[in-house]
């Protein structure tokens, strides 16, 4: 593609020499706005992923990837019969019942309002990943809890902290739909002991959540023998959307199944246009270092004025001289580019395997800068910053090829 020639003159076009210093600290200049361009991609792209993964898999730790609920009733009856219809549809691997309801917890010093998850503990395992941030006790001592006929309940380590209690300690359920009297609504209240803690890394769930047993919630809540809904784990979470679509299929109306996609589709939806925002506005560094390469090139070639007409009077033809100039831009793009790349996964590499900007966990859902690089994230970037460069010195090198060598020799 280049010759030896070119490759050779655009190297001693691009050498410094003490008089054209101040192109080659351009050059420079120009270097560095690629490489702060690249580094700030690589940097905030890979936030804004571990950002997105991170959530998805704090969601789905706590979550199911469907749930199956009544759309008419808001109530399963049969689920048993339910639950045998969803497993027959490929790609399923569990499926568990659930109640869910807003109450009010009490300790001795604290009052919160929350929200019970009412699960059998055995099954739950299958599909989500509760075991996994368990702190204190687990899922087989709610089971065994209940068989002795005792009331356990497993709560967030964020909701301990705010109703000053731990482990061992008991604490009051109370939902507003009581039993009606003579002299009006009397709320429904039980106590539970505190049997075990959970910390997800969500605030809202360690804060907001406690888990009892499927038959506790069904008798608190006066449910009889019917469910809030189904939860259902899949072979692969991007098998989802279309299991839950298949699941709507086979159970037919007014059976309705969401994916956690469809469930979170606003959250992901933000930060999708978020990361995309941010590819753009940064990129816009790297283009304003591309116009620091054309004007390199420009003043080079003024520069050169003379050589480049000694070259063309030689035999040199017009696309040669544009090669040779494209190869010099090219080069301080590609330069840039490489130390940008090499620095910013270098920096990447240090603030996750070194986590220490730390963050409100009220606030981020998180207490640690998460960061996830992403091959095909950092070649677009590299790519994309090099396609800029290489565009970047069109103009010039055409402009260059287009030099009459009489012209550029007369004032000399």
């Amino acid at each position: 593609m280049f010759s030896y020639f070119e490759l050779f003159t655009a190297y001693r076009f691009l050498k410094s020499k003490r008089r054209e210093r101040f192109i080659s600290l351009i050059s420079f200049i120009s270097m560095a706005g690629i490489s702060v361009g690249v580094i700030s991609l690589i940097i905030v792209i890979s936030v804004m992923k571990g950002f997105q993964n991170n959530l998805k898999d704090r969601i789905l730790g706590m979550n199911a990837h469907i749930l199956v609920q009544d759309a008419s009733q808001g109530l399963i009856e049969d689920y048993a019969s339910v639950i045998k219809k969803i497993m027959t549809v490929k790609g399923t691997t569990a499926a568990s019942p659930f109640v869910y309801g807003q109450v009010i917890v009490a300790s001795r010093n604290r009052v919160s309002g929350v929200v019970v998850n009412g699960i059998l503990p055995l099954e739950e395992k299958n599909v989500s990943k509760i075991v996994e941030f368990m702190t204190h006790g687990s899922l087989d001592d709610l089971e065994e809890y209940y068989q002795k006929g005792k009331k356990g309940v497993i709560i967030g380590n964020e909701l301990a902290n705010t109703l000053k209690i731990k482990a061992g300690n008991d604490i009051s359920i109370i939902t507003p739909s009581g039993r009606i009297t003579p002299l009006g609504m009397v709320p429904h209240l039980q106590k539970f002991k505190v049997i075990g803690t959970f910390e997800s890394g969500m605030y809202d769930y360690d804060s907001n959540m406690i888990l009892i047993h499927l038959n506790e919630a069904k008798k608190f809540f006066r449910l009889g023998n019917k469910v809030n809904g189904i939860a259902v784990r899949t072979q692969h979470i991007d098998m989802a959307e279309e299991v839950a679509k298949e699941i709507s299929k086979t159970l037919d109306f007014p059976y309705l199944a969401r994916d956690w996609i469809s469930l979170n589709k606003n959250l992901f939806a933000a930060l999708k246009l978020e990361q995309i925002a941010m590819f753009i506005i940064l990129t816009l560094i790297i283009i304003v270092a591309a116009f620091n390469i054309i004007s390199t090139l420009l003043m080079t070639i003024m520069e050169k004025q003379s050589s480049i007409a000694i070259l063309k009077a030689m035999g040199a033809r017009r696309e040669q001289i544009m090669k040779i100039f494209m190869i010099d831009g090219f080069a301080i793009g590609a330069i840039g580019t490489f130390w940008g790349a090499v620095i910013g996964t270098t920096a990447c590499y240090i603030l996750k395997t070194y986590p220490f900007i730390k963050l409100p966990k009220d606030v981020y859902q998180m207490d640690t800068l998460p960061v996830d690089m992403e091959i095909q994230s950092i070649i677009l970037i590299i790519v994309a910053a090099l396609l800029i460069s290489f565009i970047s010195t069109i103009y010039p090198s055409w402009n260059a090829s287009r030099m009459e060598p009489v012209e550029a020799l007369r004032y000399e």
